[in-house]
């Protein structure tokens, strides 16, 4: 979103001003010949596809140039804006990944996923925005094509327009997220090699997985494993898995037609009281209690 010169450091774009008061948190807009736009948040996130021209990206962290192909991720608590443009054309796709409500177990799993939503933004600032995804010139129409089918799912509006943004979104995520999986830059194969630790856990939350598997999956030592998984996640792996483990659980509870101790194996605890006791841990009330606390929470960090 553009803010003018008079606008202050600390101007934020409110849900409302975007999406409505009640509607789906998932708006395209196209933007030719972007002009500056001075330093902004919003209440909410932003995908950035540069199709064409070049800017400087300002950030609190300092500004980077961007050009044609570049693609990143601003999330709600992150100032940015642009200055320097020349021919500047991009899509900004805004959204609230959980507010879409969309299936994103499956999404989860691919490493790219995590590197384009939380370990690049994180890494910025060490990685001076070398780690972020530039797509060639074949991928960036591919992608263009998608946004434009999003684009006309909502002006147009037809009958079932919801369904198709949505699913057209998650092709664009899906397909993104594969892309960086193919970067060779010394400066994101760090992030790749976390991304794949993120993914395998995702995949395999179910299962007993041992910290050896994970250096494995991510092809580190375990001691490196340990160190950047602590840096970036904040947790342990094993902190994470149990994490992923009761997002899952919340998931199948909220559909009301499993009882806990069938959620508890099929999140991978044998013990049904153990479950309970590290879901009141967790989310601070009982798993049967769910009902009350309909809202589920972001993905694991």
């Amino acid at each position: 979103m553009a803010a003018t010169e008079t606008d202050s450091q600390s101007k934020t774009v409110t849900r409302e001003q975007v999406f409505g008061r009640n509607g789906i948190p998932l708006r395209l807009i196209r933007i030719h010949r972007h002009s500056d736009c001075y330093p902004h948040r919003h209440e909410f996130s932003e995908l950035v596809v540069v199709l064409r021209g070049t800017c400087i990206h300002q950030a609190p962290t300092g500004e980077y140039p961007i050009a044609a192909g570049d693609v990143f991720v601003i999330h709600g608590d992150e100032t940015h804006g642009y200055v320097n443009t020349e021919e500047l054309d991009l899509v900004n796709v805004l959204f609230d990944l959980d507010g879409l409500g969309i299936p994103s177990v499956d999404l989860r799993s691919l490493p790219g996923f995590h590197v384009l939503f939380s370990l690049e933004p994180m890494y910025r600032v060490r990685d001076r925005f070398d780690s972020r995804l530039r797509l060639p010139a074949q991928e960036l129409r591919h992608i263009e094509r998608l946004l434009t089918q999003l684009e006309a799912d909502r002006d147009q509006a037809k009958p079932g327009w919801q369904f198709s943004a949505k699913a057209h979104f998650m092709l664009v995520l899906s397909e993104l997220s594969r892309a960086y999986t193919h970067i060779d830059a010394p400066t994101v194969q760090p992030l790749q090699r976390l991304g794949r630790v993120l993914g395998y856990l995702e995949r395999h939350y179910r299962d007993s997985v041992s910290l050896a598997e994970l250096a494995q999956a991510g092809n580190m030592s375990r001691r490196n494993l340990t160190r950047a998984f602590r840096d970036a996640m904040g947790c342990s792996p094993i902190q994470y898995l149990l994490r992923v483990r009761i997002q899952r659980a919340i998931e199948l509870l909220q559909e009301g037609e499993t009882t806990v101790s069938e959620v508890a194996l099929a999140v991978g605890f044998n013990d049904s009281n153990y479950f309970a006791r590290q879901f009141h841990k967790v989310m601070g009330y009982p798993p049967r209690e769910i009902l009350r606390h309909m809202s589920v929470p972001g993905a694991p960090a």
